[in-house]
């Protein structure tokens, strides 16, 4: 379907594309449960804040990761750089949400909140990146 979208890669390079993106994706989004979990654990910030330090501290990790290793990007940083902070926004937004409706909306705990936006950025991600930031 993504090759259909594009028509960049030969289906089986997009898939060595998908599984480089969930290893950076992974080791990035692991670092963000890992922060948000001591945030949490050993703060008393609010979920939101402790949420927002936690992905704003995987964003150089997950940039160079996904710039180099996932996308093999030769373009400039002045290029990818603004466009990869736009998306950065976006699904900061959408996580933000995901996770203020579960916890303080719906009651639901922290791991719950934290594991739905450790989903949710990753499929918004990978889209944004490999249609607009890293062509």
């Amino acid at each position: 379907m993504l090759y259909m979208l594009k028509n960049k890669l030969p289906v089986s390079d997009t898939l060595f594309q998908l599984l480089r993106f969930a290893l950076s994706g992974g080791l990035s989004t692991l670092l963000y449960g890992v922060f948000s979990t001591a945030f949490a654990l050993f703060t008393s910030y609010s979920i939101l804040v402790s949420h927002t330090a936690s992905f704003f501290l995987c964003i150089p990790i997950s940039y160079l990761l996904q710039r180099n290793f996932t996308f093999r990007h030769q373009g400039r940083h002045s290029e990818s750089l603004p466009k990869y902070f736009i998306t950065l926004i976006l699904t900061y937004f959408i996580s933000s949400i995901v996770v203020w409706l579960l916890v303080d909306v719906f009651e639901m705990s922290h791991h719950i909140a934290t594991m739905s936006a450790m989903i949710t950025v990753p499929m918004i991600s990978y889209l944004s990146l490999y249609l607009w930031v890293f062509i």
